[in-house]
């Protein structure tokens, strides 16, 4: 005896229509997220007043809107692996904040608790819009080029910053926020370290190297602009790399740019080289004492250096009171010690599980971009693929060198590459669709 099964309709093609779909969800967000300075909030709402969190978790309940009204569609085994490396992370999130709320922890802490799960579920609805709303290889792209754009305006605000050392961002307050005065200029080496509109140099140096290799893949392969339009994002990122002042944001771009080289055509990797040797030399001249200080960040003592170092001790101490599940996400408050290292900072936090997740995540994602670039015939979409690998290994490897997650505009974008990796994932191998009202007999 046979019974009819029939699936909710599959989502419309939205790629065709462009109108209200998770591409334009997510270029909101991105205009949120770093137009608005990140130390404004609604201060009523405490921590939670941040309006890039306010708005991704109103996202994730226009995804959950979206999931009830249509099926998710076919999802191949690389995006179905990332969808679960997700889910365990969430999980592993949600049982850290249960474990905070079992333990005798201050008040203070367990309202950061709070946030901290807050904060996760926003990003983990980030991922999910993005892996699962993206429905074309156009408006893939469409996104790529406005991060490329957001990138190259990003950049531009920073070296004003350097060469004029107006943070400018504080001349300025969006309605209804307030400013908790954590932005503007600092200095090294009598130097002005640019940050945009970050909290912190080392998440503008961040932000700038993951979205380097996306910048290098659009130049060379989308042919759509002219050529200073296509370049530009890529030339005033490496500048600012250069001027920064950091040695996190020289090596996440060192990173990112050396992971890109082998996909070049062999022509433009010998310009480029030549170029970058040209703009050393330039940096030299037209920024004196420049090159010393960069050269004294490697060498010498250095207290930052000294800091990280001496907080493996301190984690130990925390671990062996809950080594499993941790002491709950952001209770571990910056006054007790500056961790400087997110892995480090995720194991007091999450413990070994919680690290655990996000670490198989981050791999899974590299792998699944990796072996989706294989299954398109463009050669932008091939480098698409290669340059979500290389921002989520900058990303990775500048974890080691900050609490990147602690930093909202870091912290999202690491998250936003996850979702483009579920999303290419996805469109690398997507079947036709199941026709609306399709009756399957079993």
């Amino acid at each position: 005896m046979s019974s009819e099964v029939r699936f909710r309709p599959p989502a419309p093609d939205l790629g065709q229509t462009h109108q209200w779909d998770a591409v334009t969800v997510l270029k909101g967000f991105v205009i949120v997220q770093y137009v608005i300075p990140s130390d404004q909030r609604i201060v009523a709402l405490g921590a939670a007043g941040s309006p890039a969190i306010l708005y991704a978790l109103a996202a994730v309940l226009w995804w959950i809107w979206h999931r009830i009204r249509y099926s998710a569609g076919y999802r191949p085994i690389e995006a179905r692996l990332i969808r679960a490396a997700l889910f365990c992370f969430l999980g592993a999130m949600v049982v850290s904040y249960a474990a905070a709320n079992i333990m005798s922890l201050p008040v203070s802490e367990l309202n950061m608790a709070d946030m901290g799960l807050l904060k996760f579920i926003a990003l983990v609805g980030l991922v999910l819009i993005a892996s699962d709303g993206i429905p074309s290889t156009e408006r893939l792209i469409s996104f790529v080029r406005f991060l490329c754009g957001t990138g190259a305006a990003y950049a531009s605000l920073g070296l004003f910053q350097f060469f004029t050392g107006i943070s400018v961002i504080n001349l300025f307050v969006v309605p209804g926020l307030q400013s908790i005065g954590s932005s503007g200029v600092d200095e090294r080496g009598g130097f002005v370290r640019a940050v945009a509109t970050a909290m912190h140099p080392l998440e503008y140096a961040t932000v700038l190297s993951m979205l380097l290799p996306l910048c290098i893949a659009v130049a060379v392969y989308d042919r759509r602009s002219s050529t200073v339009v296509r370049w530009y994002p890529v030339v005033t990122i490496g500048i600012c790399s250069a001027l920064s002042v950091s040695r996190s944001a020289l090596i996440g771009a060192a990173a990112a740019f050396l992971i890109m080289i082998p996909t070049l055509p062999r022509a433009l990797r010998n310009f480029m080289f030549v170029i970058l040797g040209f703009g050393m030399v330039a940096m030299y001249v037209v920024v004196p004492g420049m090159a010393g200080t960069i050269m004294g960040l490697f060498g010498g003592d250095d207290t930052s250096v000294s800091s990280r170092t001496s907080a493996y001790g301190t984690a130990v101490e925390f671990l062996k009171v809950s080594p499993i599940f941790g002491r709950g996400s952001g209770t571990f408050l910056p006054n007790y010690h500056i961790v400087d290292n997110q892995y480090l900072l995720m194991l007091i936090e999450t413990g070994v599980v919680g690290l655990g997740c996000f670490l198989l995540l981050l791999l899974i994602c590299m792998g699944a971009v990796l072996s989706g670039r294989r299954k398109f015939e463009g050669t932008l979409l091939r480098a698409l693929g290669f340059s979500i690998f290389a921002a989520l290994a900058a990303g990775s490897l500048l974890c080691a060198f900050f609490d990147c997650l602690a930093f909202p505009q870091a912290g999202s974008l690491v998250f936003l590459m996850i979702g483009l990796a579920g999303a290419y994932a996805t469109l690398a191998q997507r079947p036709l669709k199941i026709p609306p009202g399709e009756v399957i007999m079993r």
